[in-house]
């Protein structure tokens, strides 16, 4: 599906000495459903890359995506900071519709707020595969 109908995918690399745990989050404009999700966790060892499955990005457009990460061990454990607050299940893997909203909250106690950095995306003219290298600029500032 890789560069398929015009979009890219893309690929999150762990450029630290540490392992990485990292949900995702987006605005899903497409299907029965509309509205913010989140998704997550990925635990990613160092120089690691995965592909999490993220919604393909428009060839040679400017994209986003929404990310929280931590450190898993090693000395630095800080958390993003952001400023897009969405929900996460902060001990399972979790698929969250309508992760921004009040509501979905008090319908799941289990659910904590998070501060996901929304991360800009500018791919070049019909490239297919887009690879973020996470480094810990990304984990403790955002970009």
């Amino acid at each position: 599906m890789i560069g398929s109908k015009g979009f890219s995918q893309v690929l999150i690399e762990n450029d630290l000495s540490v392992p990485i745990s990292v949900c995702f989050g987006w605005e899903q404009q497409k299907g029965d459903w509309k509205g913010m999700r989140t998704y997550g966790w990925f635990s990613i060892d160092p120089g690691q890359t995965i592909n999490p499955g993220l919604p393909l990005l428009p060839m040679g457009n400017n994209g986003h995506f929404f990310y929280y990460a931590k450190t898993t061990s090693g000395p630095f454990r800080e958390v993003t900071t952001g400023n897009a607050n969405m929900l996460v299940d902060p001990i399972n893997a979790f698929d969250i519709k309508n992760a921004d909203l009040s509501y979905t909250k008090d319908q799941h106690p289990d659910y904590d707020w998070r501060p996901f950095i929304r991360k800009e995306v500018h791919l070049k003219a019909l490239q297919t595969v887009y690879t973020w290298k996470m480094t810990i600029l990304d984990i403790s500032n955002g970009y």
